[in-house]
């Protein structure tokens, strides 16, 4: 049954007054793509369709009944999407931790997680062998007090074993301590020797563990990023040079080990040419806060704005490189949501995932999981489309989305997308994602 995929239909109004709402029906998607229904009720019976679209065209009545798939249906979801669980709130052995990891390793592309959590690694793959796990690391502390194996760390280097001049230290000679991070002492990526230490102990642990790479986290742009100026470096623009090798070393001794690389480069919009400068080094590239930075904080197109932080998972797709991008909004928002997904789908081709958080360093339970991110919307047809200044529109076989990234609080502007979906009327920094009707 492994070459299966499961799924039920969830009825929201009972056209026909036969079946009741709610899940009314049990669906198997056979390898061959001919599909089973099973309806529960008083009155059981089972009926077998050559494709789920006739299943769903019969028994959709408009809408009115949905497919919610239960399994990962192979290749069909448009939106791919990822969980971040640093904060460690699965325990190994609960029957909650083994039912959220069935159930988010069929949603989820990717996972990030600390090395003590390497036991998630055989449940994960065994209901999404396609599944991508990254360990984290942080490229730019060590941390004291932490007397882990270096291999269970989450810094490259244990601080006992960091000599003096791996610390960079401030114009009177003291060690630099992150600001609001007590014990994460930043540490001279510069370095050969704290390069490739780091490396050699990141790929020893992901070895070790069975991680199919690392997340490499404060890849950072500022001298200032966490509070006093490293004495050593006379500008952020050599401050990014030093980052550049220290990518650079990481990747070539991961060369050949089968070890992927992504790195946290947040703020990269701050500046141009950031992002590419250093995902050149990388496999693929995190932005902690994409486009949606609060509920009323939605960048508009501007020169730090939405045209820039889409070109960075353009920038990844191009490259055959994986973009994780990450909103900042409250649960249940509508808004915020539909603007951040429907400008992901602007530009998404395959390897981009994307997952709100609403509370910075949220990361434990997996985060919102939308129904929308089920939805089949097929290949899309071309690259976007800009009709009317800072409107956006791009179609797929079976839907499109629609974004207006003008400023919040301009008018709204009529968009017309044709048959089936007519007009739609959009304020700014707003999205709207459409299927098409069977």
């Amino acid at each position: 049954m492994s070459d299966t995929t499961r799924f039920h239909l969830e009825r929201d109004v009972d056209v026909t007054g036969a079946s009741g709402t709610g899940h009314v029906a049990d669906g198997v998607l056979w390898p061959d793509g001919t599909v089973t229904v099973r309806w529960r009720g008083e009155r059981k019976s089972t009926v077998n369709w050559d494709r789920v679209e006739d299943a769903e065209a019969v028994h959709g009545h408009g809408g009115a009944t949905r497919i919610v798939w239960d399994d990962v249906r192979p290749g069909r979801r448009t939106t791919r999407s990822f969980w971040v669980h640093w904060n460690s709130v699965l325990k190994q052995g609960s029957v909650d931790a083994l039912t959220v990891l069935e159930r988010e390793a069929k949603r989820r592309s990717y996972v990030l997680v600390n090395t003590w959590d390497a036991w998630m690694l055989p449940i994960l793959r065994k209901h999404n062998p396609a599944i991508k796990v990254f360990v984290y690391k942080d490229a730019s502390s060590t941390r004291r007090g932490d007397d882990q194996p270096v291999d269970l760390q989450p810094a490259g280097v244990r601080y006992a074993d960091a000599p003096a001049s791996w610390f960079t230290k401030d114009i009177s000679g003291q060690r630099i301590e992150y600001s609001g991070y007590s014990h994460h002492w930043l540490m001279d990526v510069g370095n050969p020797g704290y390069q490739q230490a780091w490396a050699d102990n990141v790929l020893l642990s992901m070895q070790k563990h069975g991680f199919d790479g690392v997340f490499i986290d404060n890849l950072l742009w500022t001298r200032d990023a966490y509070g006093r100026t490293p004495a050593n470096y006379g500008s952020d623009a050599a401050f990014q040079t030093a980052y550049r090798g220290f990518l650079k070393t990481v990747r070539d001794r991961f060369a050949g080990s089968g070890k992927l690389m992504l790195g946290n480069l947040s703020n990269a919009r701050l500046a141009a040419s950031r992002w590419e400068s250093y995902l050149q080094f990388l496999d693929g590239a995190w932005d902690e806060w994409w486009l949606a930075i609060a509920d009323d904080n939605l960048l508009s197109e501007y020169s730090q704005g939405w045209a820039r932080v889409v070109a960075e998972i353009t920038a990844c797709e191009k490259a055959g490189k994986i973009a994780l991008v990450q909103p900042h909004f409250t649960a249940g928002s509508t808004r915020p949501f539909l603007y951040a997904w429907a400008s992901y789908l602007m530009v998404a081709d395959g390897r981009a995932a994307i997952a709100e958080v609403q509370h910075t360093d949220g990361y434990g339970q997996p985060t919102p999981w939308h129904v929308e991110y089920d939805w089949d919307l097929g290949s899309p047809l071309a690259p976007f489309e800009t009709p009317k200044l800072n409107i956006h529109v791009r179609r797929f076989e079976r839907g499109v989305a629609v974004v207006n990234a003008n400023k919040t609080g301009t008018p709204a502007v009529a968009v017309d997308l044709g048959a089936p979906h007519g007009t739609v009327s959009l304020a700014g920094t707003s999205g709207l994602v459409l299927r098409r009707p069977i």
